[in-house]
């Protein structure tokens, strides 16, 4: 089985439309084993062992592998097994490693490798043929392949965040409402997507300035949570130190530790 870290995405609220900066980090551990066998069938399928993916990472993987049956014209069947040594796995983190997975085991099924730069433009190329255009799911693939925290912007380099390590509790999702883009109107939603955009660029400089963890996670939370609910409908978390990390077209919450809510990781 091959075994990966996960990759979080920190700091930076998804907008539709738009493409603004996300910090990601990785687990200091690796706290996924995954294995997946491919071979030819009669028709695209997925099969899942161990971990529930839950219907919209499923669906999406299912949708994933299509794409991939049509390009190579030739029905496969992929047996995804995953093992976790945690709960409440981040589904965007799931779908980044699990499609990862899918396409290095096609590639080295067929005979040849990819380089990882490679490996992120082709999952790219995919989810955007699945339907699963997600520019954050992007961002988990490249701190994950690079190893280290990583600030993305989808069109840009890719650079080294450079920030403190921080202990995180994992909590889960939660279904959004409707978005209100239309409702706001194009001159508040563009206001509102400065305010996501800046928000990062300030948060990552206030860390690498030195600022701690308490306070720089403290103001993050208030703008991105606010965010949220201005956009999606989403109150707040419970709990004062948690916030909204993008789900899987949900909210996902994390807290930092000690709020007690989920189980605690390492991030660096």
């Amino acid at each position: 089985m091959a075994r990966y870290r996960l990759p979080l995405v920190v700091f930076g609220v998804p907008l539709p439309g738009k493409r603004n900066p996300y910090l990601v980090l990785v687990s200091e551990r690796e706290l996924v084993d995954v294995e997946v066998d491919v071979e030819e069938s009669s028709s695209p399928r997925l099969k899942v062992d161990g971990v529930n993916l839950g219907w919209r990472v499923e669906t999406a993987l299912r949708s994933f592998l299509d794409v991939v049956c049509d390009r190579l014209e030739q029905p496969l069947q992929a047996t995804v097994y995953l093992e976790a040594g945690i709960e409440n796995l981040p589904p965007t983190s799931i779908y980044a490693v699990l499609s990862l997975e899918l396409v290095k085991s096609v590639s080295e099924a067929g005979g040849y490798s990819l380089e990882p730069l490679e490996l992120l433009e082709a999952t790219k190329s995919v989810d955007v043929d699945a339907g699963v255009d997600f520019d954050y799911v992007w961002a988990c693939r490249a701190a994950l392949m690079r190893g280290r925290a990583t600030i993305f912007r989808e069109g840009e380099e890719l650079l080294d965040a450079n920030v403190p390590s921080i202990e995180l509790e994992l909590v889960g999702e939660e279904e959004v409402g409707l978005e209100m883009g239309g409702v706001l109107g194009e001159t508040l939603y563009s206001l509102l997507t400065k305010l996501a955009g800046f928000a990062v660029v300030e948060l990552v400089n206030r860390l690498r300035s030195g600022e701690g963890w308490e306070s720089v996670w403290s103001i993050g939370a208030r703008v991105e949570n606010a965010i949220y609910y201005l956009y999606y409908g989403l109150n707040p978390p419970a709990g004062e130190d948690c916030k909204w990390t993008p789900g899987f077209q949900s909210g996902y919450g994390v807290c930092v530790k000690g709020a007690g809510l989920g189980e605690s990781v390492r991030f660096v």
